[in-house]
């Protein structure tokens, strides 16, 4: 359930991998609902990562952004697009938060500003 519409940025947390395709990196796929999906290599020389902060981190960042026009129950999809990508975690946020070496705590699943009609209508549909 997403609070209200606009740029929600997505923090994906990977596990550390190496580039095993020499011609271009590793990608990975993202998407809201039916939106196209939104592809973007692990490697890109404008964000790849230091080596040793990945390892000695255990973990490698990628981010991205997308807009969703309204708010209501959205399905973040992941797509593999390339094997040997692992997520550990997924941050979806709206604002910035302050910089830990964990990320922001995790969300509750039912919150109380979410209506329990929408909380229904989100179990019924995995049914």
């Amino acid at each position: 359930f997403l609070p209200k519409g606009g740029e929600w940025k997505i923090r994906l947390v990977l596990s550390p991998v190496l580039n095993l395709v020499p011609e271009r990196g590793l990608r990975i796929g993202t998407s809201f609902d039916e939106e196209q999906v939104r592809i973007d290599d692990l490697f890109d020389p404008g964000k790849e990562q230091d080596w040793n902060e990945v390892a000695a981190d255990n973990a490698r960042i990628l981010e991205t952004a997308h807009v969703v026009r309204e708010p209501g129950i959205r399905e973040f999809r992941i797509t593999m697009v390339d094997p040997g990508v692992v997520v550990q975690k997924i941050v979806l946020y709206s604002e910035p938060f302050p910089k830990t070496y964990f990320g922001p705590r995790m969300s509750l699943r039912h919150a109380p500003s979410v209506p329990q009609k929408a909380m229904n209508h989100a179990r019924n549909a995995k049914r």
